[in-house]
């Protein structure tokens, strides 16, 4: 099961039912939090891993849609960051289902906003670049991430979920 804990806007545009009690999340990296940032040419949903404060940067239209395009999106992201791939595949059937919930830590909004900060610097320079794309610069960015200090957040990914330090596979481009 993979948790998402929605803000108040993205919860309300999804039409959420009670979203007050979620359960405990099947994935090593634990809790995902969502926010939609109103980007031109389309609004984007900013998703921050608690654990490891990683991002992954979806289309509202994609997150909204049913079907795996979470857990599509943060596997990829995964496999690019050089995670093993029995790792990425065993976290991406612990998403096979989703759960949508309100926010239980606050500690990580200060991240988010940063992370949204980054995000329209880098579409500001790079208006092209892909979603994938920006998801896998935004975890390259050093942010504080408790217990860990001030580090890229893939670093401690690929540290939480026992993969070798590594750069990232050459598809930032695409």
């Amino acid at each position: 099961m993979l948790t998402v804990r929605c803000t108040t806007k993205l919860l309300k545009r999804m039409s959420a039912p009670d979203a007050s009690v979620a359960p405990t999340p099947d994935t090593r990296l634990g809790d995902w939090y969502a926010t939609v940032l109103q980007m031109r040419p389309q609004h984007l949903v900013l998703l921050v891993n608690e654990r490891t404060r990683l991002a992954v940067v979806i289309a509202v239209r994609d997150f909204l849609a049913p079907g795996p395009n979470i857990a599509d999106a943060i596997a990829h992201v995964l496999e690019d960051l050089g995670v093993e791939p029995g790792v990425v595949r065993a976290e991406r059937r612990a998403m096979s289902a989703v759960s949508f919930a309100r926010p239980s830590s606050r500690n990580i909004s200060e991240t988010m906003n940063a992370l949204a900060l980054r995000l329209e610097e880098l579409r500001e320079r790079s208006p092209n670049l892909a979603d994938h794309a920006l998801s896998l610069k935004l975890c390259e960015f050093p942010v504080a991430i408790p217990g860990h200090g001030v580090r890229p957040p893939a670093e401690v990914a690929r540290q939480v979920l026992g993969s070798p330090a590594g750069a990232l596979r050459a598809r930032q481009e695409r």
